[in-house]
């Protein structure tokens, strides 16, 4: 008889317990592998996790980019807290032109400073409606016009006066040359502002020496013009300084360029620097923060053409 092989007591351990233990096994190696994955899926999520990528919560949608705007950016349109200007003067006033070439002094309401300056009011300040009326009367001494000025403002009823006027009362033959005039128009001053209406004065041209025997007498006369102005509180416009800086085509080779033919009267071109100069003061004082730029034109671009009709009333007398 055959002796039987001895078995082996791991196999036959194994195979006496072989529906048990496969499934463990097969359990264990599972557990295992979800152990290796879950280590792998925190060393992600620690890589992630400023956005956070693993938490539990759901991640704060970021802000989408803004679109384009479709809003279109409208300028502010300047605007003058005035609307009626009187210009009130003499023949300096009511536009009275002396020219070069060819040599003539003739009234010439559109090349009046006045004029100019509606022109440059009505190109900045399109919005509204503002009037300048030129009440210049040649020949006038200022010695005699406060009555009329006092009609002027009556009439009218202006925010702003603006006072340009003397040349007519400097009297060689005076002992106190312009002091009448002078004291005249610090009476225009406060009639003025006793009526609501803001003054702007001017000092009176320069004449050029040695054709006016009158010259001498401007700068005493312009200095009691530049005290009534502090004394009263009043704006001044130094129209003397303008004409006599002024460079002025077509008269170069003269003293004093911006005046015409005549030694008294401006050019047209000077009456546009005059206009430039109220222009200025007028957006100083009354621009509602005004920028800082002037929006003051140049010289080339004060041309006489397209210019524009305004209110006047001229006298007869001579152009003085």
């Amino acid at each position: 008889m055959t002796a039987a092989a001895p078995r082996d007591s791991r196999m036959e351990r194994v195979a006496s317990t072989g529906g048990v233990l496969m499934p463990i096994l097969i359990q264990k190696m599972w557990i295992q592998s979800k152990r290796i994955g879950r280590r792998s899926a925190l060393a992600v999520c620690g890589g992630l996790v400023l956005v956070g990528a693993c938490s539990k919560s759901s991640p704060t949608p970021l802000a989408p980019s803004p679109l384009p705007s479709d809003t279109v950016s409208v300028p502010v349109v300047p605007t003058l807290r005035i609307s009626s200007i009187v210009a009130f003067g003499d023949s300096l006033t009511a536009g009275v032109t002396s020219s070069v070439i060819p040599s003539s002094v003739q009234l010439e309401p559109n090349s009046s400073y006045p004029a100019r300056l509606l022109e440059l009011l009505n190109q900045r300040y399109s919005a509204q409606t503002i009037r300048v009326t030129n009440a210049g009367v040649p020949g006038e001494h200022a010695a005699d016009a406060i009555s009329r000025l006092r009609s002027e403002l009556g009439s009218l009823q202006p925010d702003v006066v603006l006072i340009m006027e003397g040349t007519n009362d400097l009297d060689p033959d005076s002992m106190t040359p312009g002091l009448r005039g002078a004291d005249a128009i610090e009476s225009m001053v406060q009639d003025a502002k006793s009526r609501g209406v803001d003054p702007i004065l001017a000092t009176i041209p320069p004449q050029r020496p040695p054709s006016r025997e009158t010259e001498p007498m401007v700068d005493p006369y312009n200095d009691l013009i530049r005290q009534i102005a502090i004394r009263q509180g009043v704006p001044l416009v130094d129209v003397y300084q303008i004409i006599s800086s002024g460079q002025c085509l077509g008269a170069a080779s003269l003293e004093l360029s911006c005046l015409g033919d005549d030694h008294l009267h401006p050019t047209a071109q000077g009456y546009g620097l005059i206009a430039n100069a109220f222009f200025q003061r007028l957006m100083d004082l009354y621009e509602p923060q005004s920028p800082g730029g002037s929006g003051v034109l140049s010289e080339a671009d004060m041309s006489l053409e397209h210019a524009p009709t305004i209110l006047g009333r001229f006298g007869t007398t001579g152009f003085e």
